[in-house]
């Protein structure tokens, strides 16, 4: 991990940091700028990323259990360090959500106090997510764009996405059904590697999935410009082409009890 985020640092200096995007991390449209070929791409995929949200999770536990901070902290600087080179905030995202629901259970359990680690924890997650809006920005941070675009453009475009699959009954979201794929697509993904040996056109349905999503769809217009979005068909697109209604109400029921 340490070896692919001085590359991808290194790597994106010199092609210049406005101008380095998601696709050409992940070789969406050619070669990747970060993985020298397909294998070391889908190693550091299955295998790192998800040792490194394993980790966080174990090491919020031990924390809570035991104040042992090593792993929770290891693990805290992978997260970062993974965002920071996929040029992604979801890693983080998750990291603040799943920290405030262990203070919650630490306060309801002890008294909680805040100390100077977890202070300085924080602030590095939210400069984090910062320093990466700014970079994809091209070094020009503007809260009042970062609040329009990144908070309410996302999420209400998510919502336009989907429904305009939903509404068209010749997409793939209203002519398939994965049955749970989607939804454990990670899984899949271990599977799909030996299935090629076999049948060299085998894809995991979360793959064709994302392939799905990255289409760049115009979701409305802003100043008479077209407002076009990809990739952000929010939960409910792979939770309905899993298993339709039935499976959006017992996921988020399942979801909900979990938590």
């Amino acid at each position: 991990i340490l070896y692919l985020f001085v590359t991808a640092m290194t790597k994106y200096a010199q092609a210049g940091i406005a101008e380095v995007t998601r696709s050409a991390v992940f070789g969406i449209d050619g070669e990747s700028i970060l993985f020298p070929n397909a294998l070391v791409k889908q190693s550091y995929i299955m295998i790192a990323r998800p040792f490194m949200v394993y980790g966080a999770i174990c090491g919020i536990a031990i924390y809570i259990h035991n104040k042992n901070k090593k792993i929770l902290l290891i693990s805290t600087l992978f997260v970062l360090m993974d965002s920071m080179m996929m040029l992604g905030r979801k890693g983080i995202y998750s990291m603040i959500l799943v920290s405030f629901v262990a203070a919650v259970s630490y306060r309801i359990k002890s008294r909680f106090k805040v100390s100077t680690s977890n202070v300085v924890a924080v602030l590095m997650l939210v400069l984090t997510v910062t320093g990466l809006t700014t970079w994809r920005l091209g070094g020009n941070l503007d809260l009042a764009y970062v609040a329009e675009h990144y908070v309410v453009t996302y999420h209400t475009g998510g919502i336009a996405l989907f429904n305009e699959k939903y509404n068209d009954p010749g997409s793939r979201l209203r002519t398939e059904t994965t049955y749970g794929r989607s939804t454990l697509g990670g899984i899949e993904q271990y599977l799909a590697v030996g299935l090629r040996r076999i049948d060299s056109g085998y894809r995991a349905a979360s793959s064709e999935t994302g392939a799905a999503m990255d289409e760049r769809t115009t979701i409305g217009y802003a100043n008479r410009s077209p407002i076009t979005l990809n990739a952000f068909n929010t939960v409910l697109y792979t939770l309905y082409l899993d298993g339709r209604h039935l499976y959006v109400v017992l996921a988020g029921i399942l979801y909900g009890i979990c938590v």
